[in-house]
């Protein structure tokens, strides 16, 4: 009895150390992760534990406007918060907050699974838009942002 309260101790311990939070702030619903400076702990937040997995709410770009996002993550790829629609053609702007490279992936959601449409390395320190185009307009499409990453931009 006491060897299975142990194991099942230092399980749970184990997954407490492996986690690594990501944040995402709810203030306008349309920034999809969290600013740097957000992560303080010491003032008030609307910060969520949002951003770390595919979406599967929708952001529909013609009635709910431009999608913005702001983030930054060490260890964990980030997602847009929700799955982009409304559109056949989106401009993807990405602002790369960081001196080394940042790789983005357009993925289209399907009804299993998701197909990679796109894939754009941005260098340290630089803006990149590009086009994600041949959709339709129900369509939903999500960016995955690879860690490390500090980086903020529009879906329009």
């Amino acid at each position: 009895m006491f060897k299975k309260f142990i194991s099942i101790s230092m399980l749970i311990l184990c997954m407490f150390m492996f986690t690594v939070p990501a944040f995402a702030i709810d203030g306008n619903k349309n920034i999809g992760l969290a600013p740097w400076e957000e992560l303080n702990w010491s003032k008030e937040t609307n910060i969520s534990p949002d951003g770390i997995s595919i979406p599967t709410e929708t952001w529909n770009i013609t009635t709910d406007g431009i999608y913005n996002f702001d983030g930054v993550a060490v260890i964990d790829d980030l997602y847009t918060e929700y799955l982009i629609t409304g559109k056949t053609s989106y401009i993807v702007s990405v602002n790369n907050r960081r001196s080394d490279t940042l790789t983005v992936e357009v993925y289209k959601k399907n009804l299993i699974g998701s197909s990679l449409l796109t894939t754009k390395n941005i260098s340290g320190g630089a803006t990149s838009a590009f086009t994600v185009s041949g959709l339709s307009s129900s369509d939903k499409i999500y960016v995955k942002y690879l860690a490390p990453l500090r980086c903020d931009g529009t879906i329009r």
